[in-house]
């Protein structure tokens, strides 16, 4: 009887010659919805949004840490090209951004806001100055265990009279799989 079987250079071969995404993070991609705002949870309703559910591999307060880290913030969004802190307390962090919204520059204050028990990140727009009319969102991170986490980004943007909101949201949609990524990579490089 006769078997074959293959080379295992082949089998390095074959392996060493996967995608980066294939063998980079084994967490799941995240699990993405569009929904729209209410009245009563964001001060402002039917603005669509992305909501979006992943999993990062680190406690709850490593994770907030990154996320709440303000002059980290480029890193995980790069489109963002300059960044003004115009208040900043343990808690609150008033920041103006310019960014590179694909179809023009743009240019908005978010108010961010930790939540007491550190568990929370919410932000909405500060001022009338801005090129967008609303912009609410959150990060919520559940710690499901002591090296893993469940996060909750949602974002809701109404931008008013530049780009249509329709286009905006698509844009976000395609770029979640790009954030998720980088959320992990920073949270990685955290102390």
């Amino acid at each position: 009887m006769l078997s074959v079987r293959a080379p295992r250079p082949v089998l390095v071969l074959l392996l060493a010659s996967l995608p980066a995404w294939a063998t980079a993070d084994p967490l799941p991609g995240p699990v993405v919805e569009e929904v729209r705002s209410t009245e009563a949870e964001w001060g402002v309703g039917d603005i669509k949004g992305v909501k979006a559910t992943f999993s990062v591999a680190a406690p709850r307060a490593r994770i907030i840490e990154a996320l709440w880290n303000i002059e980290k913030f480029p890193e995980m969004f790069p489109d963002v090209e300059k960044m003004t802190i115009h208040k900043k307390e343990a808690a609150r962090i008033v920041v103006e951004f310019e960014v590179d919204a694909v179809v023009q520059k743009a240019r908005y204050t978010l108010d961010r806001r930790l939540s007491k028990n550190k568990d929370e990140i919410r932000w909405r727009e500060f001022g009338d100055d801005g090129d967008v009319r609303h912009l609410r969102g959150r990060w919520k991170v559940t710690e499901k265990s002591p090296q893993l986490s469940t996060v909750l980004y949602e974002s809701y943007v109404d931008v008013g009279r530049f780009v249509p909101t329709s286009l905006v949201r698509a844009l976000a949609l395609r770029k979640l799989d790009e954030l998720v990524g980088r959320v992990r990579t920073a949270v990685k490089r955290s102390p």
